[in-house]
């Protein structure tokens, strides 16, 4: 609709704002629905506005002329001048406390309801959610005739005189537009006796009915439920929204689109989680389903045996969460041996009791022990990595004409390596070449285990996500479960045997043979999850479960190593880490772990949760603990000397807190260190290695609430680890 220009008066803007038909306008007057206790406060409220020449008049008296002097009233006691407000130069000169004079009220001073504003012009959090808390468990009324508060008696007056100035559709012609049937007789309308006779002595026949109030007296059928609309007005309430890509970009639209797996498509909890940020729990019954009170929706939830899915507490003052950032304290907590990683409380959904059990009672050590006693695993993860990451990088590199290459280094490369790599080492079951018959392929089994971990590991500021992460982390329980089974049988006595002869020197391998002892050691720790958890079907969802803890991470690693040294300031190192990159001498592969190390200490941001031994749960920032530079007592200093600048001569193999720190993390700890330096190595031996020109060769990535996270590649979603990242080189390494 066009929006003519009014004479004397700026043009309305477009694209700002909402703009409505008259009907809808009149379609959402639920006065009748609102509860005893909003229908008090609001008579009340009414009162108190009451001019001193209309206080002998009852709510019941009040004409639409006294409505309108009574909001003149109340404007000019609550607004005598509208103005934009220095919230700062307010505090300063106590006009907000009124000790200068009268108070400077524009609609973003107001108070009401015993609300007080703060310094910063907002309501306490903790105020609204009491009160949001406190309506929640208020039962709205129910639509019908003669159900409006006598408060708003005036206010339908006035509803009604505004319908025939607008001249707006009569009942039955709103009906008609709505492919309804219109109403015959005045008993249609409503088959109350008393309703049907006062419709009939105020309009001539059913067709005059207007459509304020019309739509809000029609009889409402037999079993309807909760608010119950009339028929007339809920057939409008469905049918007003404009929504689509016309009026939400693709990014709104997916975002506010249902999700019929929850709770058949509620979306409220988004607003409540995200207005009120960590009040609610992210599943609580009181954000999921605020329709409903909380003792109506307990017993929907026990109806449907989904009890564990949701959490019946009240919204709360959130507790600030005890965090660490300085290397002495991150350092020593992880030392401790009853630290252990924190998992949401309904982690069971993902892992029963006793496989969690198994997880932190295990931790990958003691089979730890057996291996480096007879062979070194990070030389083995080295050479896997690196003879991988070649192969791939051959494989998906993209040669543009005859001068240089492109390649989606992430997408292509260190996701499939990193997933191929803990498929192999935990016995999981991956379709590769060598296995067709593969249930997954290494991008889902990478999305499957990366999602399992964003639920149990992955701080997350966003609570709204937090439902979803729960949801999809579920679903992938069961199939990664009977994979990893079916993937153990094929381990028969004879493998194990192999794996015994190849891993602990009985056999030999023939020089420049291609490292093919991983698997070998998989086959070891699946034997000794086997005599540890005597149920096949623990053992496996034990298995996936490690490997979850090696997901994701080292992929960010080598992302923001890269992207240091492929730019300021890390750019003047890259000759000499090619030069290194070349040479496979022992000497040459220890300095370029120093190279990884030394840069992912720079830049690394991660975050981890953990229990202390006093079962305090703590926010570790690992990231800051390894530029932390604090001076002890003794005058020593706690982490590094002068943190943020690049220096290799650091004892970074005792003092840097990376993957797989402290007494139970040896194997982790080498996995991580093996695959970072063989990335920066296949990496570092392309020629003229660059970023990708334009946006496609930026890393990208936003900061929330002190949390960096990446996005996905087409800039929509807020990722833990980076999914994409376009790098260009002149030559493929030999």
């Amino acid at each position: 609709m066009e929006i003519e220009k009014i004479e004397k008066q700026a043009s309305v803007p477009r694209g700002m704002g909402n703009q409505v038909s008259c009907e809808f306008s009149l379609l959402y007057r639920f006065h009748s629905a609102i509860s005893k206790d909003d229908a008090d406060w609001t008579e009340h409220f009414f009162k108190k506005c009451l001019p001193a020449d209309l206080q002998h008049k009852s709510l019941e008296e009040l004409t639409v002329e006294d409505m309108h002097s009574m909001m003149n009233t109340f404007a000019k006691r609550a607004a005598p001048e509208e103005e934009t407000v220095d919230y700062a130069k307010q505090a300063s000169s106590k006009t907000m406390t009124g000790d200068s004079g009268p108070q400077k009220t524009g609609p973003e001073f107001r108070e009401f309801g015993g609300l007080k504003r703060g310094l910063d012009g907002r309501f306490d959090d903790a105020e609204l959610a009491a009160i949001l808390k406190r309506k929640i468990d208020d039962p709205a009324g129910v639509f019908g005739a003669k159900h409006v508060p006598k408060a708003l008696r005036v206010i339908e007056m006035a509803g009604i005189i505004t319908a025939r100035k607008w001249e707006v559709a009569s009942l039955n012609e709103f009906r008609t537009f709505f492919g309804m049937e219109p109403h015959k007789t005045f008993e249609s309308i409503n088959s109350d006796a008393k309703i049907a006779d006062a419709l009939r002595n105020l309009y001539d026949s059913p067709d005059m009915v207007e459509m304020y109030p019309g739509i809000f007296i029609e009889e409402i059928s037999e079993g309807s439920k909760g608010i119950r609309f009339p028929p007339a007005a809920g057939r409008g309430v469905l049918s007003d929204a404009d929504y689509t890509t016309a009026t939400l970009t693709n990014w709104g639209l997916c975002e506010a689109a249902s999700d019929y797996k929850t709770l058949g498509g509620s979306m409220f909890h988004k607003l409540l989680h995200r207005g009120l940020p960590d009040y609610f729990d992210f599943n609580s019954v009181y954000a999921m389903q605020p329709m409903y009170t909380s003792t109506a929706n307990e017993k929907i939830i026990k109806k449907l045996k989904t009890t564990d899915q949701f959490s019946l507490n009240p919204p709360a003052v959130p507790v600030a969460q005890a965090k660490k950032e300085k290397h002495s304290e991150v350092g020593q907590l992880l030392q401790e041996k009853q630290c252990y990683a924190a998992w949401p409380q309904s982690s069971e959904i993902v892992a029963p009791d006793t496989v969690l059990a198994h997880y932190n009672s295990y931790q990958q050590s003691m089979l730890a022990e057996q291996i480096y006693k007879h062979t070194d695993p990070k030389a083995m993860f080295l050479d896997y990595v690196t003879h991988k990451a070649a192969a791939y990088l051959h494989r998906d590199s993209f040669e543009l004409g005859k001068s240089w290459y492109q390649v989606d280094f992430i997408r292509d490369v260190a996701i499939p390596v990193n997933v191929r790599f803990l498929a192999d080492l935990f016995c999981l079951n991956i379709r590769t070449t060598h296995t067709k018959n593969g249930v997954h392929s290494a991008s889902e089994l990478y999305k499957m285990l990366l999602e399992v971990r964003a639920w149990l590991d992955a701080p997350d500021p966003d609570h709204a996500a937090k439902w979803y992460k729960r949801r999809k982390a579920e679903e992938h329980t069961g199939p990664l479960t009977e994979s990893t089974m079916a993937s153990m049988a094929q381990l028969n006595p004879k493998t194990w045997t192999t794996s015994l002869v190849s891993l602990f020197g009985f056999g030999t391998q023939k020089p420049g043979q291609k490292p093919a002892l991983l698997r070998d050691v998989g086959a070891l720790i699946a034997k000794d999850i086997s005599k540890k958890v005597e149920n096949p079907k623990e053992a496996a969802h034990l298995l996936w479960l490690l490997a979850v803890s090696g997901v994701g991470s080292p992929v960010t690693a080598i992302a923001e190593v890269l992207e240091y040294y492929l730019s300021e300031p890390g750019s003047p190192h890259w000759h000499k880490i090619t030069k290194l990159a070349k040479d496979d001498t022992h000497e040459a592969k220890a300095e370029l772990e120093k190279y990884f190390l030394e840069a992912h200490r720079l830049t690394s941001a991660q975050l981890c949760k953990h229990v202390a031994s006093n079962q305090e749960e703590v926010l570790l920032h690992i990231g800051a603990a390894n530029r932390d530079d604090t001076t002890n007592k003794d005058d020593t200093v706690s982490g590094f000397t002068n943190p943020t600048n690049f220096r290799l001569d650091r004892n970074l193999d005792e003092n840097m807190i990376i993957h797989g720190h402290g007494p139970r993390g040896r194997l982790g700890r080498d996995m991580f260190l093996a695959y970072g330096t063989a990335m920066l190595k296949v990496a570092a031996r392309t020629e003229g290695l660059r970023m990708a020109p334009w946006k496609m060769g930026e890393l990208k990535k936003v900061y929330v609430a002190g949390k960096r996270h990446y996005l996905t590649a087409d800039w929509a979603y807020f990722v833990d680890e980076p999914t994409s990242w376009k790098l260009c080189f002149d030559r493929l390494p030999v």
